[in-house]
């Protein structure tokens, strides 16, 4: 199948034609009542929605204070497991007889040539086989044995820092019943100890795999992507979120893809390297964390009191009824000392430090133009502060009342958008809009969404609904393999989340208005917005614009045909 370039153009031209025919047959009677219709929905879209008539809660019906997950941290006391000073979060919680475990590695050590290989590593284990098992066998037992082992890329931003270090790890997830929970460490173990990443048929069918999903997902995803890639420039913590989810990432496995079994013994060679150096343990130094955080001392140049030393430590996660723990803590001690362990000590270890990157101090506006039949993916950001900064919660609130009282309104309503929305991503604001018709007017709105805030143009009930909206989410029922995963994955404590929780309560409309005011100057004296719009590739207007970089995508994501 070969796409037909002209179909955009066609169907707009049999629409018009459709308007014109239904036109000229109308009499002036009906052509008056249309009128009349159209400056009703235009006044109607226009006026202040009274919603006070619905039934409601109220922010004085949410819980002020947080309630803590149950759980205690132990230590492992044999072997590698206690060499390694390895922490255990145990959670005692109804799981009706199933064993939840996770296990996360620290992958800041990684080399820079294997870091862009991360995302694809997690992808292949436990899909490529192990030990002795081929990939067929694997799933069976896999299937036959437990719920599920999956590998995931871990990221965020250090506690310890502002937004230009970043902790990078992979995290190993399996559930099983209680009988079945060795077996199901003994295939993790496998996965992890023994891949098959030498199978390069294996590994060329899963990148071509990959590659497809992420092409064809482009367009779901086109709000994601346009948004990503206008938060790179921010800092980088966003830079690395885009290289490994974003556009290039994209890229670089339709690279591998192209290049078929050359690519494939490339990325094996890579692979079974990083590996080596990822899927291990290691010894821990034998300096306190109080002796490491507290010192003035330097490490690599970073000041060791900014290193978060508990963080670097290698974590086992495992929630279970509270009878099954003890037995659990025990099969996960016997797994750990089965992992490799490097004798070298790796901690105390810095954040990935952005090294030779620099945060553009002017706007980065950029067309990525593609196959889309005339509709556009238009993202927008801004830098604002790092997430221990106590403006963040109000920063929230303020994302949230946009989202739904001002881009809803503006960008879906007016503009004919499918959705738009206002997110927060550590150290940046942005805007994005989804299946959208519009470019220059979705800009507009954008640029005047702060300014509309900034004049207080949004009701008391819009702050309370903010506030319910996102108490909705935090405060969502948990399941046992969702329970203290966020505390345990981003070693938040329950003073910090009780912070936060406070803020977001207190906060008023003059603290969102302030606070929008005050993002308002900081983009008319830096000038840094930062746009990108993913879009029709017939549309090459935005070639000829000054300050805008124009990129053509292509219809196989060749990547490198900038204008």
């Amino acid at each position: 199948m070969v796409p037909d370039e002209d179909l955009a153009e066609e169907l707009e031209a049999q629409e018009q034609q459709q308007l014109a025919t239904v036109v000229s047959n109308m009499s002036p009677e009906e052509k008056e009542r249309v009128a009349v219709q159209a400056e009703a929905l235009q006044r109607e879209q226009d006026a202040q929605v009274d919603p006070s008539c619905l039934p409601s809660l109220s922010v004085s019906d949410i819980d002020p204070t947080i309630t803590p997950v149950r759980h205690e941290m132990s230590s492992f006391t044999s072997g590698k497991a206690a060499e390694s000073k390895i922490r255990l979060r145990k959670q005692p919680f109804d799981s009706n007889g199933v064993v939840y475990a996770r296990l996360r590695l620290d992958a800041r050590h990684v080399s820079a040539h294997l870091r862009p290989y991360l995302p694809l590593l997690c992808k292949v284990l436990g899909s490529v086989g192990a030990a002795e098992q081929d990939f067929r066998e694997q799933s069976r037992q896999i299937e036959q044995t437990c719920g599920d082992i999956s590998v995931s890329l871990s990221r965020f931003p250090s506690r310890f820092a502002d937004s230009s270090q970043v902790h990078d790890g992979i995290v190993f997830r399996t559930y099983a019943l209680a009988r079945n929970f060795d077996k199901s460490l003994s295939l993790l173990k496998d996965i992890i100890c023994s891949p098959r990443l030498h199978d390069v048929q294996r590994l060329r069918t899963l990148i071509g795999i990959t590659a497809q999903t992420m092409s064809t997902s482009l367009t779901r995803r086109g709000h994601a992507i346009a948004l990503s890639d206008a938060m790179a420039s921010v800092n980088y913590f966003n830079e690395m979120s885009n290289e490994s989810s974003g556009l290039p990432q994209v890229k670089f496995m339709q690279n591998l893809a192209k290049a078929g079994e050359e690519g494939a013994a490339l990325a094996s060679e890579r692979l079974i390297e990083l590996a080596h150096e990822l899927l291990t343990l290691h010894a821990a130094t034998q300096a306190s964390p109080d002796q490491l955080i507290g010192s003035a001392s330097l490490v690599d140049g970073v000041p060791v009191r900014e290193l978060d030393f508990e963080y670097a430590r290698q974590q086992v996660l495992v929630t279970a009824d509270e009878r099954l723990l003890d037995p659990a803590h025990n099969s996960l001690e016997n797994l750990l000392n089965e992992l490799p362990l490097s004798r070298e000590s790796v901690y105390p270890l810095r954040s990935n430090v952005a090294e030779g990157f620099v945060a553009a101090n002017s706007s980065q506006n950029r067309y990525l133009a593609m196959s889309t039949n005339g509709i556009y993916f238009c993202a927008q950001s801004q830098a604002t502060f790092p997430m221990h900064d106590p403006r963040t919660p109000v920063l929230h609130v303020l994302a949230n009342i946009l989202s739904s009282c001002y881009l809803h309104r503006e960008v879906r309503e007016k503009g004919g958008a499918y959705g738009a929305s206002c997110v927060v991503r550590n150290g940046a604001l942005g805007m994005s809009s989804f299946y959208d018709p519009n470019t220059d007017a979705t800009l507009a709105a954008f640029d005047g969404a702060l300014q509309w805030a900034a004049a207080g143009q949004f009701e008391d009930r819009d702050l309370d609904e903010a506030k319910l909206s996102m108490f909705a989410d935090i405060d969502a029922p948990e399941t046992p393999s969702s329970v203290g995963t966020g505390e345990w994955i981003r070693g938040l404590s329950v003073e910090s989340r009780q912070e936060f929780r406070s803020k977001l309560l207190q906060c008023g409309r003059d603290d969102v208005a302030e606070l929008a005011q005050h993002l308002v100057e900081s983009r008319d004296q830096d000038g840094a917005v930062h746009t990108s719009i993913l879009g029709s590739d017939l549309n090459e207007e935005f070639a000829q614009r000054e300050g805008w970089s124009f990129e053509n995508l292509g219809s196989h994501l060749d990547g490198d045909q900038s204008v």
